[in-house]
């Protein structure tokens, strides 16, 4: 196999351990929620961000293929780090205030 060969296994494999531990983690976090209005959250935001993601990531591997020009990998790295930042501390208050309600009877 030459290196371009194993330049597409490790991007492959680097595709399925990462989402696998992105998986795991948000499975966690799920599990972790101290209620349902938390719960709801979470799946609110998964019903959105999974479908983005397999977007993003074939958007990558197309790119990376040789199948769509290689700037698109840039705009999809922006488009996915830029809100990043913002989203998390978004979903950390939220979260919070989520904590602190009292639950609905």
């Amino acid at each position: 196999m030459d290196g371009a060969m194993w330049g597409t296994i490790g991007g492959i494999a680097g595709t399925v351990i990462g989402g696998l531990g992105g998986y795991l983690g948000a499975r966690a976090s799920y599990r972790a929620a101290v209620n349902e209005a938390q719960r709801r959250l979470y799946r609110r935001i998964f019903q959105w961000i999974v479908p983005l993601i397999i977007l993003f990531v074939a958007l990558t591997w197309l790119t990376s293929f040789g199948v769509l020009p290689h700037w698109i990998s840039w705009v999809v790295m922006i488009a996915w780090l830029a809100p990043l930042a913002p989203a998390i501390f978004w979903m950390n208050r939220r979260l919070a205030e989520l904590a602190a309600a009292p639950e609905p009877n």
